[in-house]
């Protein structure tokens, strides 16, 4: 009657929010790739979804979309972001509610862009090209505010980082703003 428990694995649940981000931004991806691929000037999509510090007043629906775009060069990026969003917003979308979940992904995205914004009016024009860039898009902002707030809202659970090392929500904090920082050194 000792006997182990069965080792399960099962995969979170995402809400109705997390579900409409993560089919946005999958269709996206494959569009905006698919269109910069085998479309003569279908990067157009692009660029017209993308944020463009220099360019503000001209598409504020920019702000947003910029958020939900991945890199046409590589579907890594897509799938990345996906399984970030994914793993990480699917218990924060439980837990806090599909439009609270909702407007805490814009919210990061907007201040995500606005920050970009503000950097590249601060920073001098002769700096490093990387305080300049032409067109902002991806959903990193959304995936950094996601980890710290998984790893504030549960603090004490345990997340398998790279699906092999298990660290608990506030060690995952730190890790979060360890690669912010190391994002801040390397370029690329």
């Amino acid at each position: 009657m000792n006997e182990r428990p069965a080792i399960s694995f099962a995969f979170p649940k995402p809400g109705r929010a997390l579900w409409i981000v993560l089919i946005a931004m999958g269709a996206c991806g494959l569009f905006t790739a698919f269109l910069g691929t085998w479309v003569p000037g279908g990067r157009l999509a692009f660029d017209l979804l993308g944020y463009a510090p220099d360019h503000t007043l001209p598409g504020l629906w920019r702000l947003l979309t910029s958020g939900v775009l991945t890199s046409p060069q590589s579907w890594s990026h897509l799938l990345l972001s996906l399984v970030g969003l994914y793993f990480l917003g699917a218990p924060l979308e439980k837990k806090w509610g599909s439009w609270r979940f909702a407007r805490f992904l814009a919210l990061s995205i907007l201040v995500g862009n606005l920050t970009v914004l503000a950097v590249s009016h601060l920073v001098p024009e002769e700096a490093q090209e990387r305080f300049h860039p032409g067109l902002v898009f991806g959903p990193m902002a959304a995936i950094v505010a996601v980890a710290v707030a998984w790893s504030r809202e549960y603090a004490q659970s345990t997340v398998n980082l790279f699906f092999f090392v298990p660290v608990r929500g506030k060690v995952l904090f730190w890790i979060t703003i360890a690669f912010c920082v190391l994002d801040l050194i390397y370029p690329s």
